[in-house]
């Protein structure tokens, strides 16, 4: 019996396709899984090309690993594993700031199912920035 490769050679022209895709999804959002649906490949072959691990003399913009490519990640309620809204966020923040009743970050976090830390980055501005 014949196994079949089910590999699929990616021509240059989809590798810049891909890139260019993910590194425009600020406007048209769209996540490696998706592209890997589309392309009919694995997620690790998405993520090692919008990387530049894979693939490294096919041009394209290319996703910086860390921090500094803020394009990348998925904010807010656009992240997977996310278990607060906005709104939530803007009551928390709300609720916090006006202290009537007195509610600590504790209660707030009990209250939201996320931790007291989640809180507390919430109330000081470190997460969910771009709602400031």
């Amino acid at each position: 019996m014949k196994t079949v490769d089910k590999r699929i050679k990616l021509r240059p022209a989809t590798v810049r396709a891909i890139r260019h895709r993910y590194s425009t999804r600020g406007t048209s959002r769209i996540t490696q899984a998706a592209l890997a649906a589309l392309y009919q490949v694995d997620p690790a072959t998405i993520n090692q090309i919008v990387l530049g691990r894979s693939r490294k003399r096919i041009g394209g913009p290319l996703s910086i690993r860390g921090g500094e490519d803020t394009s990348t990640r998925a904010h807010g309620e656009h992240n997977g594993r996310v278990k607060l809204t906005e709104l939530d966020v803007k009551k928390i923040r709300a609720l916090y700031a006006a202290q009537q009743p007195r509610i600590t970050q504790r209660q707030l976090a009990e209250y939201y199912g996320v931790s007291s830390v989640c809180i507390c980055l919430i109330v000081n501005g470190k997460s969910w920035r771009y709602l400031q």
